[in-house]
């Protein structure tokens, strides 16, 4: 398994001026398959570790859908993503420290 980057990926999006990361970014900076860093998210946010407003912003398709339709068609998120989740890119930083620790196969 490739090791993980320390320094933030290439890919990443503008949202309110602020670089921020996708899942699919996230997973792809650390290879490991899709949905890691989903499961990271969810271990972090169970723990609170992680802010909604400081560390991530969550992107309902009801408000932001033709945004989110654009990072699909970019590739930035996952093709079946509905509502997106970016994160600053220290809580990418932290996903990445959490994904070490789940398993490739979920």
């Amino acid at each position: 398994m490739q090791q993980p980057r320390t320094q933030a990926p290439g890919a990443s999006v503008a949202v309110a001026g602020e670089t921020m990361h996708t899942l699919r970014q996230i997973d792809e900076w650390f290879a490991r398959p899709k949905g890691t860093a989903f499961r990271a998210f969810k271990a972090l946010r169970r723990e609170g570790a992680l802010t909604e407003g400081r560390d991530f912003r969550h992107l309902d398709a009801a408000e932001h859908g033709e945004w989110i339709e654009q990072l699909r068609a970019g590739g930035d998120v996952y093709r079946a993503t509905v509502h997106a989740v970016v994160f600053t890119t220290g809580a990418a930083q932290r996903l990445g420290g959490r994904m070490t620790d789940i398993s490739d196969s979920g």
